[in-house]
């Protein structure tokens, strides 16, 4: 319910001149949801209910933003790693949570680590080109900055 009442001011918000207090009616139905369902027995709810806050506590600036997204893309990564984790539950995760992957870009960005959002970018990029191609076993590796910063100058790896 808190969820839903977040997603609905939050929505309201965007169609509005006065969105700032819709915002804060947004955060404040995200929070008690976040803290509800904070379980191990729902994590992909909980991962719904961070991603909407942590939209939400960009806009508005939130200090709180940076906390919010390591808590997501660790639980994330937590899932992902799990061997229990089946695979196609791990793909539809990675697809349904792609936005946090690149709010952690941008975030990298805006704090001025560059080179590290290059390469978590470079990551997210090969996993999506993944995502056409399903049948290709083949993983594509992605290159670290100092790999691309050879590509650039020399036009070939070392």
């Amino acid at each position: 319910m808190h969820q839903a009442k977040g997603e609905a001011h939050y929505q309201h918000a965007k169609q509005t001149f006065t969105y700032f207090e819709s915002f804060h009616k947004a955060k404040a139905s995200y929070e008690p949801a976040r803290k509800f369902k904070n379980s191990p027995l729902i994590p992909e709810t909980y991962l719904e209910v961070k991603q909407g806050l942590i939209t939400l506590c960009r806009s508005l600036g939130d200090a709180k933003t940076s906390e919010y997204l390591n808590e997501a893309t660790t639980l994330l990564e937590t899932l992902l790693l799990d061997n229990q984790t089946h695979p196609e539950i791990k793909q539809r995760l990675q697809r349904k949570f792609a936005r946090l992957y690149q709010l952690e870009v941008d975030t990298l960005v805006e704090s001025g680590d560059k080179i590290n959002a290059l390469e978590k970018a470079e990551a997210r990029k090969n996993f999506c080109l993944q995502w056409m191609r399903p049948i290709s076993l083949n993983r594509t590796d992605s290159p670290t900055y100092p790999l691309i910063r050879d590509l650039q100058t020399t036009g070939k790896p070392r």
